[in-house]
């Protein structure tokens, strides 16, 4: 859960450097206090220039640092079922070694029916974990893509609709510099517009989830399901584990199921 946090933590930051673009513009408006309506116009246009090209690099910096810490939670996975799929080969012949190595111990048709009954009743038990375990962690990934998917989706939301609400502020200072309005005026317009823009994104980012939370209900439901399958494993293995034993009561020892290696419950 620890490389889903630090998806976001990139991108706070450079939405907030992106943030920080659009009081330049409101200083450089409010500076024109002492100059002549022209000047304030080609400094307008100056700012404006350098703000649009700040924030289109910023954004794109912003969707490629998401695209490529997706890709990279991608990569975890696969090498995470990568790694699983290793073990469970592993633990298949563990399981095998026990049943030719229990196989060997039998020399009554009694003992010989339970172990081939023990077998049915272990694998069968396995295979129910597995299922268990993998739908925990698919839905589990399913939701966190969802969750990911919509705070992605709402934070860039935020941010180019402030950017849009400041080029049109910008765009509408510029018209009224053309056609001679007072300069005073067309800085007191553009100060109070961008004034409200920069009030709309802190709050379109106060509406945006916390991922936080959501993501630490996911876990603990994903780890509820896996300890309640990997309970249900456990037992199972005990009452095949009993009844083989009392089968082989009478002779040696029997090896028991419960030495092989169980799952990471992740």
């Amino acid at each position: 859960m620890k490389r889903i946090f630090s998806f976001f933590a990139a991108a706070a930051v450079t939405a907030s450097a992106l943030m920080q673009t659009s009081p330049a513009i409101a200083q450089g408006a409010a500076s024109s206090t002492k100059m002549e309506g022209q000047n304030f116009c080609t400094r307008l246009d100056s700012l404006a220039s350098k703000y649009e090209q700040n924030i289109n690099t910023k954004l794109s910096g912003l969707q490629d640092r998401l695209t490529t810490r997706t890709q990279k939670m991608a990569g975890n996975r696969d090498a995470f079922n990568q790694k699983l799929d290793q073990q469970r080969a592993q633990w298949k012949q563990n399981r095998s070694a026990l049943y030719a190595k229990l196989n060997a111990k039998a020399t009554t048709d009694a003992q010989k029916q339970a172990v081939a009954t023990f077998k049915i009743a272990i694998d069968a038990a396995v295979q129910a974990r597995e299922a268990a375990v993998d739908a925990a962690r698919s839905t589990y990934r399913n939701a966190v893509d969802q969750l990911v998917n919509q705070h992605r989706t709402d934070g860039l939301q935020t941010l180019s609709a402030f950017q849009t609400s400041v080029k049109n502020a910008i765009d509408t200072a510029k018209t009224e510099c053309a056609s001679g309005a007072n300069p005073a005026t067309v800085r007191t317009e553009l100060q109070n517009t961008l004034a409200s823009s920069r009030s709309a994104r802190q709050d379109g980012v106060k509406k945006i989830d916390k991922i936080g939370p959501q993501l630490e209900v996911l876990v603990r439901a994903r780890n509820a399901t896996v300890q309640q399958a990997m309970e249900t494993y456990r037992n199972a293995v005990k009452q095949a584990t009993e009844a083989l034993r009392a089968a082989f009561r009478s002779t040696t020892p029997v090896p028991s199921a419960s030495q092989q290696q169980t799952p990471s419950a992740t």
